[in-house]
């Protein structure tokens, strides 16, 4: 909490990996972005996504950054 960097929390599901971090998030006044990697994600979920969006064309797919890319700025 000192350091003020990232953390990766791994662990087993359902033994409390979320519950502690939201605890620590609740305690230190820090936000939480929470990223899946477990083997049933997807990984391009944490860097894209395709949106169906309304168009003049009607609805069409569009380009959403992800996580990774939305949060990318708070690491550096």
């Amino acid at each position: 909490m000192q350091l003020k960097k990232p953390v990766l929390v791994e662990g087993s599901p359902g033994v409390g990996n979320t519950s502690l971090v939201l605890a620590l998030e609740k305690f230190s006044g820090h936000s939480v972005v929470r990223i899946n990697l477990s083997e049933q994600a997807d990984m391009m979920d944490p860097l894209r996504s395709d949106l169906p969006v309304e168009s003049e064309e009607g609805m069409q797919f569009a380009w959403s950054d992800g996580i990774l890319l939305q949060v990318r700025n708070i690491f550096y």
